[in-house]
């Protein structure tokens, strides 16, 4: 072999080698822009998914806030009395033989026991002389009619069982099938609709602007029912 095709072949690996680099880098590029391209992907719809989340965590609060303001206002069509507080009667009471007392059933407020029932949900008519009692303590009380639907009355119990600010009892003789009462106030249901139960209970228990013991327990006293 003359040092001339030494020479002719030597030159042809160095351009062959030339060529293999230049292609290499080439390919390296593309993988390189396949790489950049799918990252700019994934941040893309990264980036859009953490935006709907964000979007509906806003609209998710913009419609709890709207639904917790209109819960935290009061209901249409209670009833509101002038009854004033610390009047205790040992023994029973004759709310009818009471001179301020204006008929409602049960009682929103005036003479009661010295001992508030304590607050729970009861399967038993409650003694008025305690319950009201409970009510100058902050309580809402829930009555209704024993023949209620048992549906209602589930719903009930869920809106009070567990508080320490609630009774619930049935009662016979309401004039509707649910009475909802707090101190100096009450509202007349003919059947359960728990935005109006809600809202009764934001606005009337243990508020300070509504009850005269703002504050004092009802919990540790009487669970005697008649």
């Amino acid at each position: 072999m003359t040092d001339k095709t030494t020479a002719q072949q030597r030159a042809a690996t160095r351009a062959e080698r030339r060529q293999t680099m230049v292609k290499d880098k080439r390919n390296e590029r593309m993988r390189q822009y396949q790489r950049n391209k799918r990252e700019m992907q994934l941040i893309k719809y990264g980036s859009i998914a953490i935006a709907i989340v964000i979007l509906g965590a806003i609209a998710f609060a913009g419609v709890n806030y709207i639904r917790d303001r209109d819960l935290n206002r009061e209901p249409d069509g209670v009833t509101e009395f002038q009854y004033a507080a610390a009047n205790h009667i040992d023994g029973e009471i004759d709310y009818s033989d009471q001179d301020d007392y204006q008929g409602e059933i049960p009682p929103a407020g005036g003479a009661h026991n010295n001992t508030a029932q304590q607050c729970d949900v009861y399967e038993a008519p409650l003694r008025p002389e305690n319950a009201v009692h409970s009510l100058e303590h902050g309580a809402v009380w829930i009555a209704y009619q024993p023949t209620l639907p048992q549906d209602q009355i589930d719903k009930l119990r869920d809106a009070a069982e567990g508080d320490p600010y609630m009774l619930m009892s049935p009662q016979e003789g309401l004039p509707a099938h649910i009475v909802l009462t707090a101190w100096n106030h009450q509202l007349q249901l003919q059947s359960f609709d728990n935005d109006t139960v809600q809202r009764f209970i934001r606005s009337y228990k243990n508020n300070r602007s509504v009850t005269p013991e703002f504050g004092a327990s009802c919990s540790g006293v009487t669970t005697t029912v008649p």
